[in-house]
């Protein structure tokens, strides 16, 4: 049985190799690669279909237990190679990856079904189903260095893991950005590689976790048990795969409302047997008291999207607040459509002229939040103000522009919104 010292003195010299014989090892390097040992082994033992527990690998004293010599130290020293040069030889790295994955895959039975486009694999014995399909990045993700962090999150619609993957691209990124999507009948697909770096979350979170997403807008709907069940079977997973991992919900670290109000977090980490969250929200008596919680909400993600607490949390739509609304506008199209505006909270004529093209039901952006604040600010009910722009959100918007006489076409354009930030 292989020791740690021996896999790592073989990535060592695999590194000194690519550098030429000039290699000099960074300090915690050592700390580094037994972490990796860690991660790297279970990967291995999950194609392997190893359903046994072995004790963590803490010193360089430690055997790999459950590792033939052939994966300790044929294949496991290129992964350990491609971890820790990942941003001083990033070339080197991704040979070293790829060459480390033919190894693992050359070296177990999953080889034959990992050459298939689409293949079904059992990780680590838990009977979990990993669906994987032929996605193109370009360019190749860069590999992650540490995963301390899970993030959950719903896609706020629906549609496969290829649909993802194409929307996402079309932001510029190279593919979807979530490492697992778990449909609605239950089943889990791959997206990206599981060792890279996501695209999912703000805040530099992206370069030390790991994204889970359900399709579905759990703002709006409630999860079916099948889905429900496959999250808490893969949550679980990943826990044991990733000792100490801390699982969080998206808005838990970003200004959004994703994975929505009715996502069953309790159940998916085990907590709970129940699919069903209990509401912390308090009894609605009247429309006007849904009013009044839903413009509390829009002020509350005001106040984070500028970083600050600009706004009480009263619930009153006052100047105020449309004038701070009116500056996440000119932001916006500031940063996505380089219009150069002051932001000065004042909807005048260059604001007006450089709404353009205008919001349409499927769009996904702070600025849907606004327009869904201000329907509200003007007594139309869009539903949940989520910043998803979908049927009840247009009806809503046709409402107020055959109240206003304005086209009714169900596009927020220049005029609606002008109409719509009037004082």
């Amino acid at each position: 049985m292989s020791s740690a010292q021996e896999v790592f003195d073989a990535a060592l010299a695999l590194m000194d190799e690519g550098e030429g014989g000039s290699l000099e090892p960074e300090p915690g390097f050592s700390d580094r690669a037994l972490k990796l040992m860690n991660s790297l082994r279970a990967e291995i033992l999950s194609l392997l279909g190893d359903r046994s527990l072995y004790a963590p690998i803490e010193n360089m004293e430690s055997e790999l237990e459950g590792l033939s010599p052939a994966f300790a130290l044929g294949a496991l020293p290129y992964g350990i190679a491609a971890h820790l040069l990942i941003d001083e030889q990033s070339a080197m790295s991704a040979f070293y990856h790829e060459r480390y994955t033919e190894l693992i895959y050359g070296l177990s039975k999953a080889r034959k079904v990992a050459e298939r486009g689409y293949k079904k694999s059992l990780l680590g014995g838990s009977g979990i189903k990993i669906i994987e399909e032929k996605l193109e990045f370009f360019p190749k993700p860069r590999l992650r260095r540490e995963t301390s962090m899970l993030v959950l999150h719903h896609s706020a619609g629906e549609g496969s893991v290829k649909a993802v993957h194409n929307y996402h691209r079309g932001f510029g990124w190279s593919g979807i950005g979530y490492h697992f999507y778990v449909r609605r009948d239950g089943s889990i697909y791959r997206g990206r590689a599981e060792d890279s770096i996501g695209s999912h979350t703000g805040g530099g979170y992206n370069s030390f976790s790991i994204a889970v997403c359900a399709e579905g807008n759990f703002e709006r709907e409630k999860m079916g048990k099948v889905q429900a069940e496959s999250l808490r079977e893969l949550c679980a997973y990943l826990k044991a795969r990733y000792p100490g991992i801390v699982i969080k919900l998206h808005r838990e670290l970003d200004c959004t409302v994703c994975p929505g109000q009715n996502f069953p977090k309790e159940f998916i980490l085990g907590k709970s047997q129940s699919i069903r969250p209990k509401s912390k929200d308090i009894e609605i008596k009247t429309p006007l008291d849904d009013r009044r919680r839903k413009i509390k909400a829009f002020q509350l993600w005001i106040n984070r999207q500028e970083g600050s607490e600009k706004l009480i949390l009263d619930g009153i739509f006052g100047q105020k607040t449309l004038k701070e609304a009116v500056k996440i506008i000119q932001k916006e199209l500031n940063l996505h459509s380089g219009a150069n505006l002051a932001v000065d909270g004042l909807f005048g004529v260059k604001t007006r002229a450089a709404l353009t093209p205008p919001l349409k039901k499927g769009d996904i952006s702070p600025l849907v939040f606004c327009l869904q604040g201000l329907l509200i600010r003007h007594f139309h009910d869009c539903g949940e103000i989520d910043g998803v722009f979908g049927s009840r959100t247009e009806t809503a918007l046709r409402a107020f522009q055959r109240e206003q006489k304005l086209k009714i076409d169900g596009l927020a354009g220049r005029e609606s919104f002008y109409a719509l930030c009037r004082k």
